[in-house]
């Protein structure tokens, strides 16, 4: 199928008057995770992860994901690509050989920001081509069977949730609107879901509705979204509705001074006459939980770790039962079914056993799915969205006895985890400043892991939440801030072997020390006892566990049966 979606394109291609074309992995509203009608990327290479960038040329065909994906895309696009690391600076110098006889390169300006296209602006300079907005996405041509656009109901979110209204929401975006600017355009889905109180299921692990939406002074709100007036059966302030197919040409129309991010914002827009280049007044507002919001996290979190523990008793209490990776996914979504206020799951569950584990961003197929043993490491990775608050939990685990390497490696990343959640902060802190914290005790053995440690949590939106995040780049690194949830999430893989992280999602909270601020852990799901190298923690270390599990212990005595509790108490 890929290799015959190459040949057509470049016929395409051909026939546009162009010699390549870049294929993102997100959609017209800069998604990380895509609906199937937009997935552009999975249709024409079978890619399944949210990170990557396809560049095919007459000649070539170029694959460019981050470190969580790169064994995930050798699997799923075999040898007709070219693979690499897209945050490797030695990647760069393959651009050299792939623009070689590109003259001119195609792109769909409603899939690239401003600050994307820039990048790709560079490449063209240095390389002596052209980069060429192209009137339809050639893909989409050739894609003949592409599923119907999801057109789900949409909801209000309650203010026992969300905690500020959205007038008055809308009250502090309009005192961040530039004084000779008419009216802000929103194209982000969980912007305008946290503005206007609004979800939906038009896109998997996200409750948003596709959309775009308009504030202008008078605090008259457009919605650009199909069929609005039949899929919202509830007062949205001042709104009016557009079809979403209309946008483009409804903004031009308009005539008005219009303020947008344009790192955020497709150029389709962006580009129009007499638009404002202006940082998303919402990210940081969002970013920082109210108090609500902040309870709320604590409340989807115990109803989350609940649903762990019981998988967890049944894992290790029923080993004659025969489990699979895929089976070990439904368990954790019937689980979360079960607790209270649970919508969906926030993302696709991993679990990855033996090998598969070190496949960062792993999917188990029923198909093909490991059948579980007692003989290996098992990653868990899953998370769920509650009205009150998004979870994002990773356990590694064990069901027979673990070897010395795997303790050894379980408690180095334990370690990292462990002195993260322990920081202590002055404010004006950032993630990067933070990151060798849960690097460390790996570093020390020349070992490392390639992704970020921590990523921001959206309340009851995305679980990928700008603009903060732990990571080893000091590139746009902001400082964390009171109310701001992240994750903490160290991880070690040995490929074709195993893999391990550990991961829990962090409350930034004042610290007793005036002027600085610490960490909350939210997660409460137990550490796996047999698994830890109790030789190589400090004192400090083991007292965070044995505080953490009282924690756990405390909050789930009630909630439990006895044969539980009994097993919970044995684990840890």
């Amino acid at each position: 199928m890929i290799k015959e979606n190459l040949t057509s394109l470049r016929e395409l291609l051909k026939t546009l008057g162009v010699g390549g074309f870049i294929i993102p992995s997100n959609d017209e509203f800069m998604n990380e995770y895509v609906p199937e009608h937009l997935n552009r990327l999975k249709f024409f290479t079978s890619f399944s992860g949210s990170n990557g960038v396809a560049i095919i040329t007459l000649e070539s065909a170029f694959f460019f994901t981050d470190g969580r994906y790169l064994l995930q895309a050798k699997k799923q696009l075999g040898d007709l690509f070219e693979i690499f690391d897209m945050y490797d600076k030695s990647s760069c110098d393959h651009y050299h050989k792939l623009f070689k006889s590109v003259k001119k390169l195609g792109y769909d300006p409603m899939l690239h920001s401003q600050k994307n296209l820039d990048y790709y602006a560079k490449l063209a300079s240095e390389n002596e081509f052209e980069i060429v907005p192209l009137s339809s996405n050639p893909v989409d041509l050739l894609w003949n069977d592409k599923p119907n656009p999801p057109q789900s109901n949409v909801y209000y979110l309650d203010l026992k949730y969300a905690g500020l209204s959205s007038a008055d929401k809308i009250s502090s975006v309009l005192e961040a609107l530039e004084h000779d600017s008419d009216s802000i355009l929103f194209t982000h889905l969980d912007a305008i879901c946290w503005l206007l109180n609004i979800r939906a299921s038009d896109v998997d692990y996200n409750p948003f509705p596709l959309c775009y939406m308009m504030l202008d002074r008078s605090r008259n709100i457009t919605l650009y979204i199909e069929s609005g007036a039949s899929r919202i059966d509830f007062d949205i302030l001042d709104c009016k509705f557009v079809e979403l197919s209309e946008a483009v040409t409804h903004i031009k129309n308009l005539g008005q001074k219009i303020q947008m991010d344009y790192s955020k914002t497709p150029v389709a827009f962006s580009s129009i006459t007499n638009t404002i280049n202006a940082k998303d007044p919402i990210e940081m507002m969002k970013a920082c939980k109210n108090t609500i919001e902040q309870d709320g996290f604590r409340r989807a979190h115990f109803e989350d770790g609940l649903a762990i523990i019981k998988v967890l008793h049944e894992l290790f209490t029923n080993q004659n039962s025969t489990y699979t990776e895929f089976s070990i996914c439904e368990m954790l979504d019937k689980a979360r079914g079960k607790r209270n206020n649970f919508v969906e799951p926030s993302f696709s569950s991993i679990v990855g056993y033996q090998e598969n584990g070190a496949i960062i961003h792993y999917k188990a197929e029923k198909s093909t799915a490991k059948k579980i043993g007692n003989n290996g490491l098992i990653l868990i990775d899953s998370g769920g969205h509650y009205l009150d608050g998004t979870t994002d939990i990773t356990r590694t685990i064990h069901l027979g006895t673990p070897k010395p390497r795997e303790k050894e490696m379980f408690t180095r990343v334990l370690k990292g985890h462990i002195q993260l959640a322990m920081a202590i902060f002055p404010i004006g802190t950032t993630g990067a400043h933070l990151d060798i914290l849960a690097r460390n005790a790996l570093w020390q053995n020349g070992l490392n892991y390639q992704h970020g440690t921590g990523h921001g949590v959206g309340h009851f939106l995305s679980v990928h939440e700008g603009p903060q995040r732990i990571s080893q780049s000091f590139t746009e690194a902001v400082a964390l801030k009171e109310g701001m949830v992240i994750s903490n999430e160290p991880g070690f893989y040995a490929e074709g072997e195993f893999g391990i992280r550990i991961e829990s999602l962090l409350l930034v909270v004042k610290s007793k020390f005036d002027g600085f601020l610490e960490f909350e852990t939210l997660t409460l799901a137990p550490l796996q006892k047999s698994l830890i190298a109790e030789a190589m923690l400090s004192n400090d270390e083991k007292a965070w566990i044995n505080d953490y599990h009282s924690r756990i212990v405390h909050a789930y005595k009630n909630h439990l049966s006895e044969q539980e509790l009994v097993w919970l108490n044995r684990y840890i």
